[in-house]
Protein backbone atom coordinates (compact mmCIF):
# COMPACT_ATOMS: atom_id res chain seq x y z
CA UNK A 1 0.00 0.00 0.00
CA UNK A 2 1.10 3.53 -0.88
CA UNK A 3 1.23 6.19 1.56
CA UNK A 4 0.84 9.59 1.25
CA UNK A 5 3.53 11.47 3.27
CA UNK A 6 2.11 13.89 6.35
CA UNK A 7 2.33 17.18 4.82
CA UNK A 8 -0.22 15.77 1.86
CA UNK A 9 -3.52 15.19 2.75
CA UNK A 10 -6.18 13.59 0.67
CA UNK A 11 -8.42 16.93 0.88
CA UNK A 12 -5.98 18.60 -1.20
CA UNK A 13 -6.81 16.98 -4.36
CA UNK A 14 -10.36 17.07 -4.50
CA UNK A 15 -10.49 19.46 -7.04
CA UNK A 16 -8.07 17.39 -9.37
CA UNK A 17 -9.42 15.97 -12.48
CA UNK A 18 -8.02 12.66 -13.99
CA UNK A 19 -7.65 12.28 -17.60
CA UNK A 20 -9.12 8.87 -18.98
CA UNK A 21 -5.74 8.24 -21.01
CA UNK A 22 -4.06 8.48 -16.95
CA UNK A 23 -6.93 6.48 -15.68
CA UNK A 24 -6.54 3.45 -18.62
CA UNK A 25 -2.81 3.38 -17.85
CA UNK A 26 -3.27 2.78 -14.34
CA UNK A 27 -5.97 0.34 -14.96
CA UNK A 28 -3.94 -1.58 -17.08
CA UNK A 29 -0.34 -1.28 -15.23
CA UNK A 30 -2.79 -2.89 -11.96
CA UNK A 31 -3.95 -5.42 -14.33
CA UNK A 32 -0.89 -6.11 -16.30
CA UNK A 33 -1.07 -10.21 -15.97
CA UNK A 34 -4.31 -10.19 -17.88
CA UNK A 35 -2.83 -8.52 -20.87
CA UNK A 36 -2.79 -10.28 -24.08
CA UNK A 37 0.96 -9.59 -25.54
CA UNK A 38 1.79 -11.43 -28.25
CA UNK A 39 4.57 -14.21 -26.87
CA UNK A 40 7.18 -14.35 -29.61
CA UNK A 41 6.94 -17.68 -31.36
CA UNK A 42 10.34 -18.85 -30.04
CA UNK A 43 9.21 -19.13 -26.76
CA UNK A 44 5.76 -19.88 -27.09
CA UNK A 45 5.05 -22.55 -25.47
CA UNK A 46 8.06 -22.40 -23.48
CA UNK A 47 7.18 -19.58 -20.75
CA UNK A 48 5.59 -20.16 -17.58
CA UNK A 49 2.96 -18.62 -15.82
CA UNK A 50 5.20 -16.47 -14.02
CA UNK A 51 7.59 -15.61 -16.74
CA UNK A 52 4.64 -14.49 -18.95
CA UNK A 53 3.50 -12.16 -15.90
CA UNK A 54 6.74 -11.25 -16.18
CA UNK A 55 6.33 -10.51 -19.72
CA UNK A 56 3.49 -8.59 -19.66
CA UNK A 57 4.73 -6.24 -17.16
CA UNK A 58 7.50 -5.51 -19.10
CA UNK A 59 5.56 -4.90 -22.42
CA UNK A 60 3.17 -2.79 -19.81
CA UNK A 61 6.23 -0.84 -18.60
CA UNK A 62 7.70 -0.12 -22.38
CA UNK A 63 3.94 0.94 -23.94
CA UNK A 64 3.90 3.48 -21.87
CA UNK A 65 7.79 4.58 -22.22
CA UNK A 66 8.28 3.62 -18.34
CA UNK A 67 11.72 2.47 -17.18
CA UNK A 68 11.32 -1.22 -14.76
CA UNK A 69 13.68 -4.04 -13.48
CA UNK A 70 12.67 -7.40 -12.67
CA UNK A 71 13.96 -8.87 -9.47
CA UNK A 72 13.36 -12.06 -7.88
CA UNK A 73 15.30 -15.19 -6.56
CA UNK A 74 17.72 -16.50 -9.01
CA UNK A 75 17.18 -18.89 -11.06
CA UNK A 76 13.73 -18.32 -12.28
CA UNK A 77 13.94 -17.33 -15.51
CA UNK A 78 14.46 -13.87 -15.82
CA UNK A 79 16.99 -14.31 -18.35
CA UNK A 80 14.34 -16.13 -20.60
CA UNK A 81 11.90 -12.83 -20.16
CA UNK A 82 14.24 -10.07 -20.89
CA UNK A 83 15.02 -12.42 -24.24
CA UNK A 84 11.27 -12.61 -25.06
CA UNK A 85 10.89 -8.83 -24.34
CA UNK A 86 13.40 -7.88 -26.93
CA UNK A 87 11.94 -10.82 -29.46
CA UNK A 88 8.82 -9.19 -29.36
CA UNK A 89 9.63 -5.48 -30.40
CA UNK A 90 10.32 -4.49 -33.60
CA UNK A 91 12.73 -1.74 -33.00
CA UNK A 92 15.95 -1.44 -34.79
CA UNK A 93 18.15 0.02 -32.28
CA UNK A 94 20.84 -1.67 -30.12
CA UNK A 95 20.38 -3.08 -26.76
CA UNK A 96 22.93 -3.60 -23.30
CA UNK A 97 22.62 -6.01 -21.06
CA UNK A 98 24.93 -5.67 -18.04
CA UNK A 99 25.75 -8.41 -15.74
CA UNK A 100 28.18 -9.86 -13.49
CA UNK A 101 31.35 -11.34 -15.80
CA UNK A 102 30.55 -14.40 -14.39
CA UNK A 103 27.68 -15.03 -16.46
CA UNK A 104 28.12 -13.12 -19.57
CA UNK A 105 28.43 -16.27 -21.57
CA UNK A 106 25.58 -17.34 -20.13
CA UNK A 107 23.50 -14.84 -21.40
CA UNK A 108 25.39 -15.45 -24.77
CA UNK A 109 23.98 -19.03 -25.08
CA UNK A 110 20.85 -18.38 -23.76
CA UNK A 111 20.31 -16.21 -26.81
CA UNK A 112 21.97 -18.43 -28.92
CA UNK A 113 19.23 -21.30 -27.61
CA UNK A 114 16.09 -19.11 -28.23
CA UNK A 115 16.73 -15.87 -30.38
CA UNK A 116 19.10 -17.70 -32.89
CA UNK A 117 18.27 -15.07 -35.39
CA UNK A 118 19.30 -11.90 -33.09
CA UNK A 119 22.76 -10.65 -33.50
CA UNK A 120 24.81 -11.03 -30.10
CA UNK A 121 28.08 -9.18 -29.53
CA UNK A 122 29.91 -10.08 -25.97
CA UNK A 123 31.90 -6.74 -24.91
CA UNK A 124 35.12 -8.64 -22.99
CA UNK A 125 38.80 -8.77 -23.29
CA UNK A 126 41.49 -5.94 -22.57
CA UNK A 127 40.52 -1.98 -22.94
CA UNK A 128 41.16 -1.41 -26.50
CA UNK A 129 38.92 -4.80 -27.59
CA UNK A 130 36.42 -3.41 -25.46
CA UNK A 131 36.67 0.17 -26.99
CA UNK A 132 37.03 -0.89 -30.28
CA UNK A 133 33.38 -2.89 -29.97
CA UNK A 134 31.99 -0.24 -28.29
CA UNK A 135 32.75 2.84 -31.05
CA UNK A 136 31.48 0.14 -34.11
CA UNK A 137 27.99 0.17 -31.98
CA UNK A 138 25.01 1.62 -34.75
CA UNK A 139 22.34 3.18 -33.58
CA UNK A 140 20.15 1.47 -36.10
CA UNK A 141 20.66 -1.55 -35.87
CA UNK A 142 19.48 -4.60 -33.21
CA UNK A 143 22.20 -6.35 -31.70
CA UNK A 144 22.32 -7.41 -28.35
CA UNK A 145 25.34 -6.25 -26.38
CA UNK A 146 26.69 -7.98 -23.40
CA UNK A 147 29.36 -6.46 -21.08
CA UNK A 148 29.88 -7.00 -17.05
CA UNK A 149 29.52 -4.23 -14.02
CA UNK A 150 33.19 -3.69 -14.50
CA UNK A 151 33.98 -3.09 -18.20
CA UNK A 152 30.67 -1.10 -18.07
CA UNK A 153 32.03 0.84 -15.53
CA UNK A 154 35.48 1.62 -16.97
CA UNK A 155 33.89 1.97 -20.71
CA UNK A 156 31.07 3.97 -19.44
CA UNK A 157 32.43 7.46 -21.10
CA UNK A 158 33.00 5.71 -24.75
CA UNK A 159 28.48 4.75 -24.61
CA UNK A 160 27.99 8.83 -25.15
CA UNK A 161 26.94 8.53 -28.18
CA UNK A 162 25.28 5.44 -28.36
CA UNK A 163 21.32 5.24 -28.19
CA UNK A 164 20.40 1.60 -26.63
CA UNK A 165 16.56 0.67 -26.97
CA UNK A 166 16.99 -1.04 -23.88
CA UNK A 167 19.64 -1.67 -20.69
Amino acid sequence: DLRLPDIIKPNDFKNVNIDENIKNMIKEISNYKEANYEIPSEVKGVLRRYQINAFNWLKTLVKYNFCGILADDMGLGKTLEIISLILSENSNKPSLIVGPKSLIFNWQKEFEKWAPNVKVVVINGVAEDRKNIILSIKNDEKVIFISSYDSLRNDLELYNNVIFRFC
